[in-house]
């Protein structure tokens, strides 16, 4: 007889405390442990541990993932940075560095033994990293460069002198390290983006390339055989997009090849390969429809799947489903797709479950790749925070709200565990789950020959047919060229839909201004925080977000403020914090700090 698969739970964290709740075929029940204070909350890669952080009381506690049981705990003030080895073997605790006098910040224990085996100054986070057997550790940092330890407690064994701000060490053995080096923000223009792909104890590379980009992110396959290069330059040098330049690389680190993979030069969404290591699939593409492909190892195309508006992509623990989604700013419509029935002369082939949920912050599949939980949480969404779960065929199975929701994870299980097993029939809601429909708006197009019918049908409700036909002949016509004085008075009438007619709307007679509300009140603003006490493990990146904040607020300021949405209002509290936080970024920018 097959022996039981284990009890699936989830790490749920709110606003200062956390909870574990066990699931089990749709059912979620609550457990025994709550921890109260808790500002971090991170698994090891195996889910035999996890770590909790708070702030206030300075505690960091290490538990048994299993039992929930404490393990132990260390008293350490300001930790910004948490993090546990493959195993939970080792745990690392990152303190916001001081700059003056370099104190160590870093600290490293055994977790076996509660001991701090090693202790560094690391100006940034992340900045260490483990092999899945931890027998190497790697810490690394813009001044330092990259330190390799096969005895954590000894002296490094290799040394990598350079300025390398990102380093990502391969699932497998041997040791495969992927390091990217990118010129501090004024070097950047002149000076390339190196990135170079070693293999311990050599520094030599087995592949390296140098591209000018302002942000780079990296994916090893499950076998370290190939490893996936998204870069990002913030500037178009040919002038023809406001989004950049993007560039997506494949590097082969047995055959020493690197093969661009085309994405027309558009916005690079998510890429993510499947947990066989064989293949990946890339969403791209300007907004709000993108395409989405599916690659071999080899950078071959295998699939390429109807254009939608979708931003991610996840596979699921068996290799088998995958879900493509629009999250953000999209409607939130999800399809749940089993690989192995995939077509090529069928675009819907393979379409297992659908189902919509905007708003989504977090979403993963459940260890056993049967279901999907989608949450919404803070700081991105300040309402409306909730655990939504769904069957892969499109059943919703569970919901709970919170007021204040942080994270929620499923805890990490090995997917052998599970049966791997064919779908379930499509939920009767997934069969009728239809993409999001867009809200009907006026919408003054002048070269278009089919907006007077929409006009007519939208002012139908309110007006005389005959003024309406009058507007939409006398002014709309397909030769009409002042079109943009025409879509002011288009949309002054949306004021008027929905409500009762105030007169006739003909061709001589004018429309009816919307009444300007004048802006008197204004938002009281946040106290100004102190940032000499704010971690900025990189100032130039802070810096450009800062920026972006205080563009949006003063777009929200133009506004009338009985128009603005609840969590518009509570931005807007907060645009001279903003402002004071980028004054304070400028001056660490001059002054040629990199972080703090």
């Amino acid at each position: 007889m097959a022996e039981a698969p284990p009890i699936m739970t989830i790490a749920v964290r709110e606003r200062e405390r956390c909870e574990v709740m066990e699931f089990r075929r749709g059912e979620v029940t609550e457990t025994d442990f709550k921890d109260v204070g808790v500002d971090e909350m991170v698994f090891d890669a195996v889910g035999t541990s996890f770590v909790t952080y708070n702030r206030k009381m300075a505690v960091a506690t290490v538990f048994d993932a299993v039992t929930n049981s404490k393990k132990f705990s260390v008293e350490i003030e300001k930790v910004m940075g948490v993090a546990l080895s493959a195993k939970g073997g080792y745990l690392a605790l990152w303190k916001a560095p001081e700059m003056e006098g370099k104190k160590e910040n870093l600290f490293i224990y055994k977790t076996s033994d509660q001991s701090v085996i090693k202790s560094f100054w690391q100006p940034t986070w992340p900045c260490v990293a483990w092999s899945p057997c931890e027998n190497t550790t790697v810490t690394y940092n813009p001044f330092h460069g990259i330190h390799i330890y096969n005895d954590i407690t000894a002296e490094p064994s290799l040394k990598v002198p350079g300025r390398w701000t990102h380093v990502s060490v391969s699932p497998t053995s041997p040791t495969s390290i992927i390091a990217i080096s990118i010129p501090n923000e004024k070097e950047r223009d002149t000076v390339p983006t190196l990135i170079k792909v070693f293999r311990p104890p050599k520094e030599k590379s087995i592949i390296e390339q140098e591209i000018k980009v302002d942000s780079v992110s990296t994916s090893w396959n499950k076998k370290g055989t190939a490893v996936l290069v998204s870069a990002q330059l913030d500037s178009d040098s040919s002038g023809k997009s406001y989004y950049g330049e993007a560039t997506l690389l494949l590097f082969q680190v047995q055959t020493k090849k690197i093969l661009p993979i085309n994405t027309g030069n558009t916005p690079i969404h998510d890429v993510q390969w499947n947990n066989n290591g064989k293949e990946f699939i890339v969403v791209f593409g300007k907004m709000p429809d993108n395409e989405a492909v599916l690659y071999d190892e080899k950078g071959t195309q295998l699939h390429k799947f109807a254009i939608a508006p979708r931003n991610t992509v996840c596979w699921s623990p068996h290799n088998r489903f995958f879900i493509l989604s629009g999250f953000g700013n999209l409607p939130g419509d999800v399809v749940v797709y089993d690989r192995e029935k995939l077509s090529a002369t069928t675009p819907t082939a393979g379409v297992i479950g659908r189902f919509n949920m905007s708003s989504v912050t977090r979403y993963s599949f459940s260890p056993c790749s049967r279901y999907i939980m989608c949450s919404t949480c803070h700081p991105r969404m300040t309402t409306a925070n909730k655990i939504v779960i769904w069957k892969h065929n499109g059943e919703k199975v569970f919901e709970k709200k919170y007021n204040e929701l942080y994270d929620s994870v499923w805890r990490p299980l090995s997917s052998k565990l599970f049966e791997l097993r064919d779908p379930s029939p499509a939920a009767p809601s997934s069969l009728a789950a239809k993409p999001a429909a867009k809200a009907a708006v006026f919408r003054a197009a002048g070269r278009n020959s089919n907006l007077a019918g929409s006009i007519k049908s939208q002012l139908s409700a309110n007006t005389n047919q005959k003024s309406a036909t009058a507007y939409t002949s006398n002014r709309m016509g397909d030769n009409f060229t002042n079109w943009r004085q025409e879509e002011k008075k288009i949309e002054q009438l949306n004021t008027v839909v929905g409500a009762t007619p105030v007169g006739v709307v003909g061709a001589d007679i004018p429309v009816k201004k919307a009444p300007k509300v004048k802006k008197d009140v204004e938002v009281e603003q946040d106290p100004v925080e102190d940032f000499s006490k704010k971690s900025y493990p990189e100032v130039d990146k802070a810096l450009k977000a800062a920026k972006k904040k205080v563009q949006a607020c003063a777009l929200l300021n133009n506004k009338d403020l009985s128009s603005l949405q609840p969590d518009q209002v509570k931005k807007l509290a907060q645009f001279a914090n903003f402002k004071a936080e980028v004054a304070y970024l400028e001056k660490l920018n001059k002054a040629g700090v990199t972080s703090q």
